[in-house]
């Protein structure tokens, strides 16, 4: 967004590191922008509990396939602000592009998700991995080729390369059921009716160390230090992970670090120590008189509630 003027620097800084030139897209704003328009991208339930970040980043996006479409551009790479790219982007890109077939959707320039079957995983991707193929979201397509393959659970909008007929794919789809969380995930779960591809080796990562619209990284401080130290097989840290927004509150948004602390808020009446296991991961945050001590205080006692008035 406009008032985002330090990332959009850095972001400029890097494409201007490799020639690159771009045109800047001003992201959307959900806490201004017009309600009319917007119950045309998002669904009832996600306008009242998706993250504003979610709701401002998907709109964002779906609005550039829309220019695309308009000025009929036939492939267009898309990069959000907090982008890091190979040091060889334009040769790699080259050789990449040479292979890619001529009936592709989305090229993934770099990954978050589940992109290679079968590389060994982290803890945290291999559950993630379980899940989403019990509930069969998993993309089973098989490619072999050299600089490019077919990723299982593509996640990250950081960039991307996408053609005319991908645009229209997306657009399609986004029209039939609308935005309802975050958008790499809802793309990640159509994969299977598209042409989707990632790069073996990622030409884009995202810069972890500047502050998202979509994460909460700074709470809880002492967990999300251990947790930004452990990094999954792709080189995202946990803390991302954790600090992922799910959904939101009138204005609070809940992450799973939320979540965990609401199931020890469940497991304090058999586990008294859980209170003081918490009052332990939110120490640094009570030293620094951070308000949101008292939002996790709050998320405990309405677990504790819960599991209290289950007793009764």
């Amino acid at each position: 967004m406009d008032k985002d003027k330090y990332r959009l620097e850095l972001a400029k800084k890097e494409l201007d590191k490799h020639n690159l030139l771009f045109e800047h897209f001003s992201g959307i704003d959900p806490k201004i922008y017009d309600k009319n328009k917007l119950k045309k991208y998002v669904t009832p339930k996600c306008e009242i509990l998706c993250p504003y970040g979610v709701i401002g980043c998907g709109i964002s996006h779906i609005k550039i396939w829309e220019n695309i479409i308009k000025n009929n551009y036939k492939n267009t790479i898309i990069f959000e602000d907090d982008i890091i790219l190979h040091s060889k982007f334009n040769i790699k890109l080259e050789k990449i592009i040479a292979e890619l077939p001529n009936d592709y959707d989305i090229l993934y320039l770099g990954s978050i998700g589940l992109d290679d079957r079968n590389i060994k995983k982290d803890i945290l991707s291999e559950l993630l991995r379980t899940y989403r193929s019990i509930i069969g979201v998993l993309n089973n397509k098989v490619s072999t080729n050299k600089y490019i393959k077919i990723p299982e659970y593509p996640l990250g909008m950081h960039g991307y390369m996408i053609s005319n007929e991908g645009c229209k794919k997306l657009l399609k789809y986004f029209n039939n059921i609308k935005l309802s969380t975050h958008i790499d995930y809802m793309i990640a779960t159509n994969a299977k009716n598209m042409n989707i591809y990632v790069c073996q080796e990622h030409l884009a990562n995202q810069n972890f160390d500047i502050p998202s619209t979509i994460q909460d990284t700074s709470f809880p401080r002492l967990l999300n230090t251990i947790l930004n130290k452990i990094k999954t097989y792709n080189n995202k840290p946990y803390s991302h992970s954790f600090g992922t927004s799910i959904f939101r509150l009138y204005t609070f948004n809940f992450t799973a670090y939320h979540i965990l602390i609401l199931i020890m808020g469940l497991l304090s009446i058999k586990y008294p120590y859980m209170f003081y296991l918490l009052l332990g991961i939110i120490s640094l945050d009570i030293f620094l008189f951070d308000i949101k001590v008292i939002q996790a205080l709050i998320v405990f006692g309405i677990g504790k509630y819960i599991i209290h008035l289950t007793v009764l």
